[in-house]
């Protein structure tokens, strides 16, 4: 059996306004979603989420 993971990719608005609810955090960390968090107008990554 081959696992892949795969990484979400949130902006980093979506990230400070969605993401950092409590409750969001929980559902992420129960569920190991990993992701990252980029700058669309810098084109860069900001923060780098593996659980």
């Amino acid at each position: 059996m081959i696992f892949i993971t795969i990484y979400l990719a949130i902006p980093e608005q979506t990230y400070l306004n969605f993401f950092q609810r409590p409750s969001i955090q929980v559902f992420i960390k129960e569920r190991r979603i990993s992701f990252f968090v980029f700058n669309p107008e810098q084109e860069e990554i900001v923060k780098w989420i593996t659980h």
